[in-house]
C-alpha cells in the first residue's frame, strides 16, 4: 500500500509539474494571438502544444488506471453515469439516444469508467468525416455491458486491433493523443472486462465495453 501511495504520489507530482509549464505556455500563445501578433507561426505553436497537454492528461490518466486500487471500487449506477458523460457531449452529435435498462447497478470505479465512456464517444466525434454530422446509439445491459454505436465513417477491420495499443493513430488527420482507446481497453480490463470493435449495424463503427 505504501508503495502504491508512493507511485501515485510521484506520478501526480510529476504530471503536475510537466503541464504547469505547457499551460502556461499556451496562455502566452493564445495572448498573442488575440493581439495580433506571431500570425501563423504562433497559431501552429499553439496547436502543437495543445496536442502536448492532451497528451500528458491521456498518460496521466493511463497511469492512474495501471494504479488503481479495489478501495476505489464502490456501487454506482452505470445507466447515471453514462447519462452523465453524454451530456457533457450535447451538441456534438446530430442526435443521442440512450437505452437498454433504466438501473444498472454494479461495483467498479466510476472515474474510469467514465473516462472509458467519454474517450470512445469523443473519438465517434472527432474523427467524423468533415462536414460529416454523426448520430449516436448508446445501450446499456444488465450484464454492464455498455454498446456504442455511431454512424460515421467508422474503423476498418484491419486496423482495430493495432487501435488498442498505446499512441496508436488511425488513418484519418484528426489530431488525438493516440491512447483514447488504449485507456477505454484498459479500464474495461480493469473491471474483469474488454472492449470490442466492430461494424455498427447503423454503417459507422460499434463499440462494446463490458466492465465486468
Amino acid at each position: 500500500e505504501d508503495a502504491l501511495a508512493a507511485a501515485r504520489a510521484f506520478g501526480a507530482s510529476a504530471s503536475h509539474e510537466l503541464r504547469t509549464p505547457l499551460q502556461s505556455a499556451l496562455t502566452n500563445l493564445d495572448v498573442a494571438s488575440a493581439s495580433g501578433h506571431g500570425g501563423a507561426e504562433v497559431d501552429a505553436a499553439r496547436d502543437e502544444l495543445r496536442r502536448a497537454a492532451e497528451r500528458l492528461s491521456a498518460v496521466r490518466a493511463l497511469s492512474a488506471v495501471d494504479l488503481v486500487s479495489a478501495a476505489e471500487f464502490v456501487e454506482h449506477d452505470l445507466v447515471e453515469l453514462v447519462d452523465r458523460v453524454l451530456a457533457g457531449f450535447t451538441g456534438r452529435f446530430e442526435s443521442v439516444d440512450l437505452l437498454g435498462a433504466d438501473h444498472v447497478t454494479i461495483r467498479g470505479w466510476p472515474e474510469g469508467i467514465s473516462l472509458a465512456i467519454e474517450n470512445v464517444v469523443r473519438n465517434a466525434s472527432v474523427h467524423a468525416n468533415p462536414g460529416e454530422s454523426v448520430a449516436l446509439v448508446v445501450r446499456v445491459a444488465t450484464d454492464a455491458t455498455v454498446t456504442i454505436d455511431d454512424d460515421g465513417s467508422g474503423i476498418g477491420a484491419d486496423e482495430r486491433a493495432r487501435l488498442l495499443g498505446r499512441y496508436e493513430r488511425g488513418s484519418t488527420s484528426a489530431a488525438g493523443s493516440g491512447l483514447g482507446l488504449t485507456l477505454a481497453a484498459r479500464v474495461s480490463a480493469a473491471h474483469g472486462g474488454s472492449l470490442v470493435l466492430d461494424d455498427s449495424p447503423t454503417g459507422g463503427l460499434r463499440a462494446i465495453l463490458r466492465f465486468s
